[in-house]
């Protein structure tokens, strides 16, 4: 009975060891499956393969008017000179002028408003104490040639007709681009003096007059923007 007694006592513990080893490798497996394991970091990406910034190479334009920053120049304005309502205000700088016919710059200072019929074009200084203006006008022809033209001004302001001989004393060359145009200047020295200036251009068939007529201490003292003015002028047909 004791032998029999101590073999199954063996096989009992036997039993009991080897379920103990079991339940401890179950508790370690499932205690490792149950741990949360560290997330591994995706690898970065190499410059390479980044995508390029879209504005790197895009010039980008400063504000007219914008002082340059790292030697970008600020964008330039452009600007449109011709006047579709036919007139200009007064400016402090020469202004140019584009029309369908021929084009000009009027002087700073001055203004300027298209006309109708005879007269194309009044230029006024609006500046002066009293106003004065340069009239252009065109009519078709010579209009009776310089002598007529000239005895016709001399009697606008109250002086005697000349005689064909005498017009180099009044008249003198100017040019107008490549036209020959010619300076008439007439005063009236008596009380008061009266002055009158006026360019004549032989162009297409026609003839353009530039004027300005007024007392001769004013007219002298805007001879040279009447000049200037005239002299200006260019046809484009």
């Amino acid at each position: 009975m004791s032998g029999r007694y101590v073999m199954l006592m063996v096989a009992v513990m036997l039993l009991v060891g080897g379920c103990k080893e079991q339940s401890g490798s179950s508790s370690k497996s499932s205690g490792t499956s149950n741990t949360a394991q560290p997330a591994t970091p995706a690898p970065a990406a190499s410059a390479a393969s980044q995508p390029a910034n879209p504005m790197a190479n895009t010039r980008t334009e400063l504000p007219a008017g914008h002082p340059p920053i790292n030697n970008h120049p600020p964008m330039q304005t452009p600007t449109n000179t011709s006047q579709p309502t036919g007139s200009q205000p007064v400016s402090e700088l020469p202004q140019p002028w584009v029309g369908d016919e021929l084009a000009w710059v009027v002087p700073a200072g001055w203004s300027m408003e298209l006309a109708s019929g005879m007269r194309f074009a009044s230029i006024k200084n609006s500046n002066a104490a009293e106003p004065i203006e340069i009239a252009v006008s065109r009519f078709p022809g010579d209009v009776g040639g310089m002598l007529a033209n000239v005895n016709r001004w001399r009697g606008q302001i109250g002086m005697p007709a000349v005689t064909e001989a005498e017009l180099p004393q009044m008249n003198s060359p100017l040019p107008v681009g490549d036209i020959a145009a010619t300076l008439t200047d007439i005063t009236n020295t008596q009380l008061p003096p009266q002055q009158m200036l006026s360019v004549t251009i032989p162009h297409a068939g026609q003839t353009w007059f530039i004027k300005m007529v007024g007392p001769a201490e004013r007219v002298a003292q805007y001879r040279t923007d009447f000049l200037t003015f005239s002299q200006s002028i260019r046809f484009s047909k």
